[in-house]
């Protein structure tokens, strides 16, 4: 029988440029009202070697309460001789694709999952989406929290669908469908208390993030209450993951312009953001160099063939 030729994906080109052009017009769309040499002599007024410790303490504080919530989803699901100690490692090595935004983080974890316990690709697909469910929710809820006792001046639409949302994961974290396939595996074979438990420690990963950029925050100069920064940071961490950014860059800068105006000039929140997240960088790859060559082996087999 003769081959038929795939037909030509006529978008393909379009759907792959268009976030580095949406990136690339709201970073061009920054610097014209914003000049990067005010960007850069607000990074020298402010003091940019406090934000290392607050980094280095907010990345390895979130590597413990990660792990704790990932221990809760993967030895129920895939392997139960799993130790704590030795997903904290991988936990490490994986995360050093962060550098590269959330989707391609979630990505690598899967394909890390899926060859290091030999389980259905679909398994490990269910397993970052119920990881990715339960941090929705925990984002969600303490974002709810914060609008609701702090005020912290976000719309009133927000104060509507920030707890619709948290509804809606929870319930999907609680829910045990019927159906058997392999995606919905950590539904079936995680108990519900553990589930919780898991949540819990989602609220340990985000309460981290929040006190950590919020002493950054004050550590470089900017004074932004506490309150704003819990209401507001949940939101960026969501803008930050859609694919419209490219490398850390694009409309979240915006977002954060936008957000944290009523206590900060623009060059002076922008300056802060750049510094934030190359301190961030730099902790990510300190706690994650030592572990990357066992997760490595890993994904390539050779731990398994030795």
């Amino acid at each position: 029988m003769a081959e038929v030729p795939p037909k030509a994906d006529r978008w393909r080109l379009v759907r792959r440029a268009a976030p580095w052009v949406i990136a690339t017009i709201a970073v061009v769309a920054i610097l014209v009202r914003y000049p990067l040499s005010q960007i850069l002599e607000e990074m020298q007024r402010g003091n940019a070697i406090g934000l290392i410790p607050c980094a280095l303490g907010m990345i390895f504080a979130v590597w413990l309460s990660a792990t704790l919530s990932d221990f809760c989803v993967l030895p129920p699901t895939v392997d139960p001789t799993l130790t704590y100690g030795y997903l904290l490692r991988a936990k490490a090595g994986v995360s050093v694709l962060n550098a590269f935004g959330t989707a391609a983080n979630y990505g690598g974890y899967a394909v890390w999952i899926q060859r290091r316990f030999r389980c259905p690709v679909s398994t490990a697909v269910g397993c970052v989406l119920f990881i990715t469910v339960s941090d929705l929710c925990a984002v969600s809820v303490l974002a709810g929290a914060s609008i609701w006792l702090g005020g912290a001046g976000v719309g009133s639409e927000l104060d509507v669908i920030v707890p619709i949302v948290a509804a809606v994961a929870l319930v999907l974290i609680l829910l045990k469908p019927r159906s058997e396939r392999p995606t919905l595996a950590p539904w079936h074979r995680i108990p519900i208390p553990t589930r919780l438990l898991g949540v819990v420690a989602r609220f340990g990963n985000i309460g981290f993030l929040i006190l950590g950029t919020w002493a950054g925050a004050r550590a470089f100069g900017m004074h932004v209450p506490l309150a704003a920064v819990a209401s507001h940071l949940p939101i960026l961490l969501v803008i930050a993951a859609l694919p419209i950014n490219v490398g850390g860059f694009g409309p979240v800068q915006a977002a954060w312009v936008a957000f944290f105006s009523p206590w900060a000039p623009g060059p002076q929140i922008l300056a802060f953001h750049f510094l934030w997240q190359l301190a961030s960088f730099g902790a990510l790859m300190l706690r994650g160099a030592p572990w990357l060559k066992m997760v490595v082996a890993d994904v390539t087999g050779e731990r398994r063939g030795a």
